[in-house]
C-alpha cells in the first residue's frame, strides 16, 4: 500500500508539470539508475530493472497527453510485453477499444478494465480480478494488502479528439499496473541483496587497523 500511496501523491504533482519537464526527470533518474556497482553480479539485472522503469515512465508521460492514435506508442507497448515487430503489424493499441484491451489481457492477464467517455474525460479502471479463473495466480502475484485488497488504477484524461482518449486511459492504467509491479519487485530484489550483504558481513573476519588506509590512521 505504501508503493501505491507514494505513487498516488507523486500523480498529483505530476499532472501540474508540463511534460517536458517529467520527461527530464525521468531521463535523470535512468542516469541516477544506472549508476551501479559494476563489479557486482547484479549489475544486469539492475541495468534491466532500470531501463524497464525509464520505459514505462516515459510510456505514461506520452499517454497522457492530449493526442490520438500514435503508432509509435502502439511499437513501444508492443516492447512493454516482449513483442517485436513492424508498427504496420502491430495493433493500433491508441487507436481501437478493443485493441487497448488486448494488450490489458497480455500485459496483466486476469485483469477486468472498465472505461468510458464523456464530455468531460477518456476514463478507465482496472484491477486484478480475485474471483475469476485466475484467483489464485492473481493472489499469488498481486499480493492483497493488510485489508484484504489491492486498489484498482483508475486514469481520467482530459478531452482530446473522442474515442482515443478512452484508449489511452485504459492503456495509461495498465502502464501504472505495470510500473507498481516492477517497484514492488524492484523493492524485493534491494531487500534481497541487503539480506545478503549483512550475511556476507556477518562471517567477514573482523577489521584490523592494518587494513585501514594510511590517512584513517593518520587522523584517528
Amino acid at each position: 500500500m505504501d508503493i501505491l500511496r507514494e505513487a498516488s501523491a507523486r500523480r498529483r504533482g505530476e499532472r501540474e508539470t508540463p511534460a517536458l519537464e517529467r520527461i527530464r526527470h525521468i531521463q535523470q533518474r535512468y542516469l541516477d539508475d544506472c549508476v551501479v556497482d559494476f563489479g557486482s553480479e547484479d549489475q544486469e539485472a539492475c541495468l534491466d530493472r532500470a531501463a524497464r522503469r525509464h520505459r514505462l515512465a516515459l510510456l505514461l508521460v506520452l499517454l497522457e497527453q492530449p493526442d490520438g492514435a500514435d503508432r509509435d506508442l502502439d511499437v513501444a507497448l508492443d516492447v512493454v510485453i516482449g513483442l517485436k515487430r513492424p508498427a504496420a503489424e502491430g495493433p493500433a493499441y491508441t487507436g481501437s477499444h478493443d485493441a487497448a484491451r488486448a494488450f490489458v489481457a497480455a500485459a496483466l492477464p486476469g485483469f477486468w478494465v472498465s472505461s468510458g467517455l464523456c464530455g468531460l474525460t477518456g476514463h478507465a479502471f482496472l484491477g486484478p480480478d480475485y474471483n475469476g479463473p485466475s484467483g489464485e495466480r492473481l493472489r499469488r502475484d498481486w499480493t492483497l494488502d493488510g485489508e484484504g485488497t489491492v486498489e484498482t488504477w483508475d486514469e481520467d484524461l482530459a478531452p482530446g479528439d473522442g474515442t482515443h482518449r478512452e484508449c489511452r486511459a485504459i492503456l495509461a492504467c495498465a502502464v501504472r499496473a505495470l510500473s507498481y509491479q516492477h517497484e514492488r519487485q524492484s523493492r524485493g530484489n534491494e531487500l534481497t541483496g541487503l539480506i545478503k550483504q549483512v550475511a556476507a558481513a556477518a562471517v567477514s573476519p573482523p577489521a584490523r587497523a592494518v587494513d585501514l588506509p594510511a590517512v584513517w590512521l593518520a587522523h584517528g
